[in-house]
């Protein structure tokens, strides 16, 4: 009884319009009425009520009520579990604990009614699914989590259909609630998000909505705040109105999310129907890209170059308030390489109709990196894995080898891609090949520093790379194989510790040997290795003939009986 009265104060307050901190406490004791009741009426109602009540729903902070009603269904879903394990007979159900989980689940799912639009449902679902399915927690049986899977996807395609009629703050909701559960949905469920419609709302809520990047925006308006002091120093105050607004950006619940986001961004690329989007995609990268660089040119700030620092801007800067911006600048390269590498992964998947928007693709692939370089040359370009060419240094040397030998089997006959782009397997092997001179001969990081399974050999990166160009060659074409065969060679011949040439050998030897090769490129590889100079350039190193001085018809040394 006592629960039934907290809950009727509850809903009468919630008819109320209230301030910010009123809200907050009217939240948490919904959280705990939630997780109480034993009515299953009376959970639907409350949850009905969430949705819809003045009390929470007023104007102010955008998308704070939003993450609050998430947080309140995460929230009651960890107590539930709480309950469960705690709870010595797991069928009985204790005074005060409410309903079991099956039937409070329902009871809950039940109250995001029509009363609410179907953007506020996925609030609902979603903070279920957080609480007992996030961080491996599988509170839930298969059964019971592939139901809320399909209805957090029903909800969401219903409000990606009314999106048109909803303002930013939907929108953002929409992106939000996605970006948080995007990892615990299951492959089946993400395959039936309506992605053509999903996409260009998270793009535009990310990168140009006032709850997102706003374009780049925010930079230009810190210039105003950065300020000349007495000791004739820049510095941007943690006081001004810039530095609090970009507070604000940093900590809302969209920029939050921009990790999940980005993958979410990325898969809707690879599964758009609508080729189109991904050139409108490219366009809106671009578009970015350029106006948050001008943006950027514009600033003080970027007249000072990092080495610099010390000298032109204030203590007060360096410590507190830049390492805010640069975050931020951070998180947003981060955000839009993830983007821009499943953009070119569709364009080399699939290829695009008409073909001729490919290299357009790449071109703007290029021109979106180059307009935020500021911000790779300000980490360096090895800050962010995902902007390297899979440096072998980032990786252990199997992961290396692995994928760049995936690469080129993807891409070599009888793909379709080998088909438009037929040299595109020599051009991956070109580019490893252009790297191994001056690529280190220091031994990378062990094995187990990157999680393997079983211990591998110490190679340097020189080494690591030779054997990717061996790996690949049982892939390429007839008609490339010879000529890669001698260049891998001739690499070979470059390192210079002798465990790791012993290795290299084998490692040679096995490729050309144990029937990696079909029968036609084996064919090749025994006439380069008997009568092409193989035997002796993997063998001996390549040799040179002396330049003289010889007699007419003189026999040089290597061809000497």
């Amino acid at each position: 009884m006592a629960t039934d009265r907290s809950l009727t104060t509850l809903l009468r307050a919630l008819q109320s319009p209230s301030s910010e901190q009123d809200a907050s406490r009217l939240l948490g004791s919904a959280t705990v009425l939630l997780t109480l009741l034993s009515n299953p009426l009376n959970i639907t109602l409350l949850t009905s009520q969430l949705l819809t009540a003045p009390a929470i729903w007023f104007r102010g902070n955008e998308l704070l009520a939003e993450s609050r009603i998430l947080g309140v269904f995460n929230a009651a879903s960890l107590e539930k579990i709480l309950q469960e394990k705690t709870r010595q007979d797991p069928t009985a159900i204790q005074a005060g604990e409410g309903l079991s989980k099956e039937a409070w689940l329902k009871a809950v799912v039940q109250g995001a009614d029509k009363k609410s639009p179907r953007w506020k449902h996925m609030l609902v679902i979603g903070g279920l699914l957080l609480g007992f399915e996030s961080h491996d927690r599988s509170g839930l049986p298969k059964a019971l989590r592939r139901t809320l899977n399909s209805a957090m996807i029903k909800a969401t395609n219903l409000a990606l259909q009314e999106v048109k009629d909803v303002g930013d703050s939907s929108r953002a909701s929409i992106s939000m609630a996605l970006g948080y559960v995007f990892d615990v949905l299951d492959a089946s469920a993400k395959s039936q998000i309506q992605h053509d419609l999903l996409l260009p709302l998270l793009v535009g809520t990310m990168l140009f909505s006032k709850l997102g990047l706003q374009w780049g925006y925010f930079l230009g308006m810190m210039d105003v705040d950065i300020l000349q002091d007495a000791n004739r120093k820049f510095g941007w105050s943690p006081n001004s109105p810039s530095y609090s607004q970009m507070q604000n950006m940093a900590s809302g619940p969209v920029f939050a999310s921009f990790g999940g986001l980005s993958r979410l961004v990325a898969f809707c690329i690879s599964n758009v129907k609508d080729e189109n989007l991904v050139y409108k995609t490219s366009e809106d990268l671009v578009a970015f890209a350029r106006s948050i660089c001008i943006q950027w040119h514009q600033n003080k700030l970027s007249e000072v170059d990092v080495t610099e620092e010390q000298v032109y801007l204030n203590e007060d800067s360096m410590r507190k308030s830049l390492p805010l911006l640069w975050q931020i600048l951070k998180s947003t390269l981060f955000a839009v390489v993830i983007m821009e590498t499943s953009l070119l992964g569709r364009v080399i998947r699939d290829g695009l109709k008409p073909p001729l928007q490919a290299p357009f693709v790449a071109t703007m692939a290029l021109h979106t990196l180059r307009n935020l370089s500021f911000v790779a040359f300000r980490h360096g370009q090895n800050a962010l894995s995902q902007y390297n060419y899979a440096f072998p240094q980032e990786l252990s040397s199997r992961q290396f080898r692995l994928a760049i030998k995936t690469l080129v089997r993807i891409t070599a006959p009888p793909s379709l891609i080998s088909e438009t782009q037929p040299i595109l397997p020599s051009t991956i092997l070109e580019m490893v090949s252009s790297r191994v001179q001056d690529a280190s001969s220091e031994h990378l990081l062990p094995a187990s520093k990157h999680g393997a399974g079983h211990p591998e050999p110490v190679l340097s990166a020189k080494a690591t790379l030779v054997l990717t160009l061996m790996d690949s060659l049982p892939f390429l074409s007839v008609a490339d194989l010879q000529e890669w065969l001698s260049l891998t060679a001739d690499s070979l011949n470059g390192i210079h510790d002798p465990m790791m040439v012993k290795e290299c050998r084998q490692r040679f030897w096995e490729v050309l040997s144990n029937g990696e090769m079909d029968v036609a490129r084996a064919q090749i590889c025994v006439q380069w290795w008997n009568t092409k100079g193989g035997r002796e350039s993997v063998l001996h190193g390549k040799q040179r003939i002396d330049d003289g001085p010889f007699m007419s018809g003189a026999l040089g040394e290597i061809s000497k009986l």
